[in-house]
């Protein structure tokens, strides 16, 4: 309301010393010939919401050589002294309004507001332990970004087990992978039309995660913390070589490569300890949603897409 008013009182002023500094008629012609001027009281430019949907509101002096305004293409009224009002529906992340104003002279103004909406889940908010989640702020980022989702019920969860599933998903979002229909039966458990389907065959086509047993993915089966490793390090170009012949039975080759992959992945930061006093890693056990979007998080790909 203040960056109204002291709009108005400029122009105001603006008026008044027109008026006094030069003859009416000039005055009238001066007025006339003024080219029109847009003016948004909000949104400010890079206004950052956690709502889905903004007002944005303004107005136009001289409206008389404006025969129109939109704003991202759809038609406005042009109140009463240049005024103009509506309300703009946001998509998660990075959001651009165009308002366009259409002169008689069939020229074009275009004025641009850029308009971030971050994506927030209500269990995130809580604390944990008295203090906020540590993943909040890396949940939050992914989430708005679009690489990461929650529960239908509007919960992330954070401690529960991500799934194969998931971390499929997000992991192909990270990677920005392409999404084609799928129309063929690759896996028993993940039917053509599961909402899953797409992103799952797009990142086991790049080997980035290997099928579950006997023609099944195991899309709803838990993800362990080694078997991440191995997804994350293979998708970023890390997985090291290990030539089988040096082993003396297959499981020792699998032992063995799991060890260097998991090395690789801790080195190069794609892992966190599970422990801020020792150096503990536990392999062995589930990967939670929150660690899931921590190691995603470190991907080049997922960092360019946060960079708000």
């Amino acid at each position: 309301m203040k960056n109204i008013r002291f709009a108005e009182i400029l122009s105001a002023v603006g008026a008044v010393l027109l008026f006094l500094l030069c003859p009416a008629p000039e005055c009238a012609k001066k007025v006339q010939d003024a080219p029109p001027k847009f003016i948004i009281f909000s949104p400010q430019q890079q206004y950052i919401s956690s709502e889905n949907s903004v007002k944005m509101d303004g107005k136009i002096t001289n409206a008389g050589d404006v025969r129109g305004i939109s704003i991202n293409g759809e038609r406005l009224i042009i109140e009463k002294g240049g005024y103009f009002r509506s309300a703009l529906i946001l998509n998660p992340g990075k959001n651009l309004a165009v308002l366009s104003g259409f002169k008689n002279d069939g020229s074009v103004i275009n004025i641009f507001r850029k308009i971030l909406r971050v994506v927030r889940y209500p269990d995130m908010d809580e604390l944990y332990s008295g203090r906020p989640h540590w993943a909040k702020k890396i949940i939050t980022e992914l989430a708005t970004a679009g690489i990461i989702e929650a529960f239908p019920d509007g919960r992330f969860m954070p401690d529960d087990l991500v799934t194969r599933g998931e971390f499929a998903t997000w992991l192909c979002r990270a990677k920005g992978l392409s999404l084609e229909a799928v129309s063929y039966g690759a896996y028993r458990d993940v039917p053509d039309g599961h909402w899953r389907a797409p992103y799952i065959y797009a990142v086991t086509k790049k080997g980035y995660i290997g099928a579950g047993p006997a023609d099944t993915f195991g899309i709803d089966e838990p993800l362990s913390r080694v078997d991440a490793a191995y997804s994350i390090t293979k998708a970023v170009g890390l997985l090291p070589s290990f030539d089988a012949s040096q082993a003396a039975t297959i499981e020792a080759y699998i032992n063995e490569l799991k060890s260097r992959t998991i090395e690789a992945a801790i080195q190069k930061g794609y892992f966190v300890g599970v422990s801020n006093r020792f150096r503990m890693y536990d392999f062995s056990r589930d990967m939670t949603r929150a660690e899931a979007a921590n190691s995603i998080s470190r991907i080049e790909e997922a960092k360019n897409r946060v960079n708000f």
